[in-house]
Formats: structure tokens, sequence, C-alpha cells
């Protein structure tokens, strides 16, 4: 991710440059997850979560925008992807974890009570690791 020039580079395995998605001139990249030909991208710039297709390098979809309903974010931050290709985005100033569909279409949200500013949140054996730095830094382990 080229948070500077609103983009996510693609390089081979040997470092050779391939490619590059643009994310949008508004946007101030915060963090990338990939799950089959699918690159999800949080931006902060604009409060968004976009999709884009490796395949035919293009955007695909977009959601968000600055808020606290759903599909909604504050500041969206390091996001991934379950075996599934549901998408888990911290959205870090609304103190929740909002979990999305492949094609980003709403699920539900994650709340608890000692999740303050989650930053990053991976998953590992069924369960969800989410680090929450501020204030009191903590990892929350959820099942």
């Amino acid at each position: 991710a080229d948070s500077i020039n609103h983009r996510v580079e693609i390089f081979s395995e040997t470092g050779e440059f391939l490619n590059q998605l643009n994310v949008g001139m508004q946007s101030l990249l915060f963090g990338i997850a990939i799950h089959g030909d699918s690159v999800y991208a949080s931006c902060w710039g604009d409060h968004t979560v976009s999709k884009f297709s490796l395949s035919e390098m293009c955007l695909v979809w977009r959601i968000g925008g600055y808020g606290s309903d759903d599909g909604q974010f504050n500041f969206p931050c390091q996001l991934t992807t379950d075996h599934n290709g549901c998408v888990f985005i911290p959205d870090s100033s609304n103190d929740r974890i909002c979990i999305h569909d492949p094609d980003l279409d709403h699920l539900r949200n994650i709340t608890h009570q000692s999740m303050s500013r989650p930053s990053d949140v991976k998953i590992s054996n069924e369960r969800l690791y989410v680090l929450c730095p501020r204030n009191s830094p903590c990892i929350l382990v959820l099942t």
C-alpha cells in the first residue's frame, strides 16, 4: 500500500513491479486485505472501503463515508478476510468491528465493552483477535 500516492502497488515474487490499483485522490490508504481475485482497501481520508478486481485491475465497489450507521465508517483501519471472503473492518472511532460479505453488503457489527479504538483485526482458528492500542492497550480475543 502506497498511502502518499493513493495506490496499491503489485509486485512479482521476485520484486518486479507489475501493476497498480488507484484508490482515489481523496483517500488516505490505511490497509489492504486479499481474498481470491479481490483486493479490499480501507481509506481514512474519505472513510471508505473499496473492493478491486485483480484480474480486471479495476474498482468493483466502494462503500462508506463518514458516519456511524451501518455501512458508514469513522476511520476504518487494517482489515482482514475470513475463509468465506467476509471482510472484517475495524471502525476505529466508532469502537466496533464491521462485518461485510464479499460484495461489501453489511452483515453485522461486533462491539465489546473493552473495545476502544480498534485498529487491527486478525482471524485464526475460528477466533477473532482485535488490537485496541489506545487508552488501555489490549488485544481482545473473541470467539
